[in-house]
């Protein structure tokens, strides 16, 4: 069998936020989390192989090391395959491409597109913090992300715990090949769509 039609690649489909409030496997009976299952698919035939990892993009370090058969699936993947590739994540603009993408651009504001109610929420949930006009700006989508963030990384999950992190690291030290499914354009395209209709509207 020739190398060139053999392929073996560990997919790793980043699940955003999934264990933001709250780990279950720490919160579960220790026979439980020891029956803990990876979420790991192999989809193979005689000579190639596929690999499906569900995994998040903030951890902590009792998620670690990883179970056997995850570690296993690296160790037999030619190439690794993530949400987004390391070059992208690594590019010096990605963070002024999302500040501008999470603004407004049209003029509106969160006090136009929320609900009354939703927005004297965020008001009081804000007070500290100089209230919901200190992020009036903000669409809600950027908005409620950084939130899901600063709430994840106040329960202790940090995102250079990830296991994307994690595998890219792994994938750069053993010389594996690693590329993304998606570029950064693309994924603040379809987070941008995601917008209120403003109330003066409806």
């Amino acid at each position: 069998m020739s190398k060139r039609n053999h392929y073996r690649s560990l997919l790793a489909a980043c699940l955003l936020f999934g264990c933001a409030f709250g780990s279950q496997a720490e919160n579960a009976p220790a026979s439980a989390a020891a029956d803990a299952k990876p979420l790991l698919w192999k989809v193979s035939d005689a000579d190639n192989a596929v690999y499906l990892l569900g995994s998040f993009h903030l951890l902590k370090p009792s998620d670690y090391p990883l179970p056997a058969e995850v570690d296993a699936a690296f160790d037999d993947a030619e190439s690794l395959v993530f949400e987004l590739g390391p070059e992208a994540l690594a590019a010096p603009d990605i963070g002024q491409k999302f500040l501008a993408a999470g603004m407004f651009d049209d003029g509106s504001t969160l006090k136009q597109v929320l609900s009354e109610e939703t927005y004297a929420k965020l008001d009081q949930m804000m007070k500290m913090g100089g209230g919901a006009a200190a992020v009036d700006t903000q669409e809600p989508w950027f908005l409620t992300l950084g939130m899901v963030m600063g709430f994840a990384q106040a329960n202790g999950f940090r995102p250079e715990l990830g296991l994307d992190q994690h595998l890219m690291q792994r994938a750069a030290e053993a010389d594996k090949p690693a590329a993304g499914l998606e570029t950064f354009d693309e994924q603040l395209q379809i987070l941008a769509r995601h917008r209120y209709p403003s109330r003066s509207a409806a």
